[in-house]
């Protein structure tokens, strides 16, 4: 997300023209959601630039990853520094948004993390 304006008129009801036309709208206002107001969007664009810098490195596509992905059944991470990672494409695209018990194990807590089902 670009900025905590667009933020709020996605939650006002009132999306920036760009987003309305975007191939991946939603995936794009499930992240705005996801970013609370309060996080640090130094920390997020640094990890955002260190993709991009490995992507040029390699020549190979690098993302951010949610490691509690935004779109599940059972969760929705948040778009916070500590639930994104640097992956590969290629590795993105076939995790998807999977979600699995075990992946709790990837954060300094995981046992707030654990699934009730």
């Amino acid at each position: 997300m670009r900025s905590a304006n667009e933020r709020r008129r996605i939650l006002a009801g009132d999306p920036p023209p760009w987003i309305e036309k975007h191939p991946r709208r939603d995936y794009v206002i499930a992240q705005a959601l996801s970013t609370p107001d309060w996080v640090d969007r130094k920390a997020l664009a640094l990890l955002y630039r260190e993709a991009r810098r490995r992507t040029r490195r390699d020549g190979c596509l690098w993302v951010v990853d949610h490691i509690v992905p935004l779109t599940h059944p059972h969760v929705c991470g948040l778009t916070v520094p500590w639930n994104l990672r640097v992956i590969t494409g290629p590795e993105n695209a076939a995790r998807s948004n999977r979600w699995w018990e075990w992946t709790a194990d990837l954060f300094e807590f995981p046992e707030q993390l654990r699934l009730l089902l």
